[in-house]
Formats: C-alpha cells, sequence, structure tokens
C-alpha cells in the first residue's frame, strides 16, 4: 500500500469531525493520505488538517498561517469542541 487515499475514501461516517468543519467553514474534505487522513481546503483560508497521535486528542492546524489550536477531545459526540478549535486557528 502506498498510503494513497481517493475520494470515495473520504465519508462523512469515517470523518465526521472534518467534514463539521468543513461545514463550518465553507470548505470541501480532500482526500490526502490514509495514514494521516485527509484535509479540510477552506477557499478563503487554504488548507486545515485535523491532527492527532493517539486517536484521543487532536488539534486543529492551519497550514497557511502555521497555527494550532489547543488540544481536544476528539471523540465522535464533541463535534462542537472541535468546532471550537477550528475557529480558533481560522478567525
Amino acid at each position: 500500500m502506498t498510503g494513497e487515499m481517493s475520494q470515495a475514501d473520504v465519508t462523512e461516517e469515517a470523518w465526521p469531525i472534518h467534514f463539521a468543519i468543513a461545514k463550518e467553514f465553507g470548505g470541501t474534505v480532500r482526500p490526502f493520505d490514509v495514514y494521516q487522513g485527509p484535509y479540510i481546503y477552506i477557499p478563503s483560508k487554504g488548507r486545515v488538517w485535523v491532527c492527532s497521535e493517539d486517536g484521543v486528542f487532536a488539534t486543529v492546524y492551519r497550514e497557511t498561517t502555521e497555527t494550532s489550536s489547543e488540544e481536544f477531545p476528539c471523540y465522535l459526540d464533541n463535534l462542537e469542541t472541535a468546532l471550537i478549535a477550528a475557529r480558533a486557528v481560522l478567525s
């Protein structure tokens, strides 16, 4: 496996935090790598990543400004906390 991801791998069920952020900011979730996951492209903000090393806590990283949010628990029922982290980085 090369690690490449296809658009078919990028579903809302598999990546709910990414899709919640994309919807909030008018972006799209795009494939990147099966190990790192997809990224969110927001036309006015650039690429945004949801980064997690342990699968329990994550940060939102904005590539154009090289800024990261505070860590937040990345549970599926914790989408509002993810949106708060994204707002902090994308404001």
